[in-house]
């Protein structure tokens, strides 16, 4: 399902960005400033969805590398456009060999889809980086020119049908975590502690592995347990790749979101080995302190504990597997 998620975020950040095109408003570079960040997030996103699949074969991949080059492509039109008195802006370095390396030849559009978005965003990019070129004409000129090629730009990403990997029709996983916790992380039966008392956690696991990928299950060596504590739910958001993206780099994504005020303190993290597909932690979780607190001795504090589980392999790479759990404590 992510792929079509994915998708539609895209085609809308493209549409809403030649809708702002064509408005022609005074507010035009700031929106174009979220335009920007929107193609960035959704490159982002795409990024995540590489990072949490396990085992992930080669087509998906390639797939998923060429859906996030040309969000970056994108992102990078946007923020150049927008400073079009100025000569270039910084490159992602992910666009970096877009550039160096030698075109290849031009791909067959039907045969060979995913080297064709990849020929494209290329191309796309190619055509950005020529605005340098324009610097001696009038801004406006350079301006109407810029605007043509950005404009083309996004019709040829609207032009181009969905490329799905075969795995997208294979309702498979290659790995799925079940997760317990002790005392139980939930919403409707919060924990309660006495003040100043930590949270003693225990965490229980099993690395239950798809027998078409038994092979993946010597490479599993050690489950992540990222647990941190917010001042509210995070679950209320309605972007489930986002979400999952926040559990799993709590301080980094709340600050690119803006939100790093939920978060009351650094999450903690936890290592646990994987024997036998088996994993077993526990560990000592310190809750936020209080100067309210301290004055007001009986006053009742809530917040909510957040659990992400990611593993790590026998190369050190580290993939985003979940589950995620929460629940509400009161001390």
């Amino acid at each position: 399902m992510w792929f079509i998620q994915l998708r539609m975020e895209f085609m809308q950040a493209v549409q809403h960005t030649t809708t702002i095109l064509s408005a022609k408003s005074r507010k035009q570079a700031r929106q174009l400033q979220s335009c920007a960040a929107m193609f960035r997030k959704i490159a982002f996103h795409y990024d995540f969805i590489a990072q949490a699949q396990f085992g992930i074969d080669k087509e998906t991949l390639q797939v998923i590398e060429s859906y996030k080059i040309c969000a970056l492509v994108c992102e990078h039109a946007a923020r150049t456009f927008m400073g079009a008195d100025q000569a270039f802006f910084c490159l992602d370095p992910s666009l970096i060999p877009l550039i160096t390396e030698q075109e290849p030849e031009t791909p067959h559009r039907r045969t060979d889809t995913i080297e064709y978005i990849m020929h494209q965003s290329r191309a796309f990019l190619r055509k950005v980086t020529s605005w340098e070129g324009l610097a001696h004409l009038e801004g406006d000129a350079r301006r109407q020119i810029c605007e043509q090629d950005l404009n083309h730009i996004f019709d040829g990403i609207l032009a181009e049908p969905l490329v799905l990997p075969r795995s997208f029709f294979e309702s498979r996983k290659n790995v799925n975590i079940q997760l317990t916790t002790e005392p139980t992380l939930s919403e409707q039966r919060s924990i309660n502690l006495q003040a100043n008392e930590d949270l003693v956690i225990k965490f229980e696991g099993l690395v239950q592995v798809d027998p078409h990928a038994k092979h993946l299950e010597k490479k599993i060596k050690k489950a992540v347990i990222v647990c941190f504590v917010t001042k509210e739910k995070i679950l209320h958001l309605d972007d489930r790749i986002g979400v999952n993206m926040i559990f799993s780099e709590p301080a980094h994504m709340l600050q690119a979101e803006d939100n790093q005020s939920i978060l009351l303190q650094p999450p903690t993290v936890y290592i646990a080995n994987v024997r036998n597909s088996y994993f077993t932690y526990t560990g000592l979780l310190s809750l936020p302190k209080s100067k309210t607190r301290e004055m007001l001795p009986k006053t009742k504090r809530e917040v909510w504990v957040n659990v992400f589980i990611k593993i790590l392999d026998d190369n050190s790479g580290i993939w985003s597997t979940g589950p995620l759990q929460w629940g509400k404590v009161i001390w």
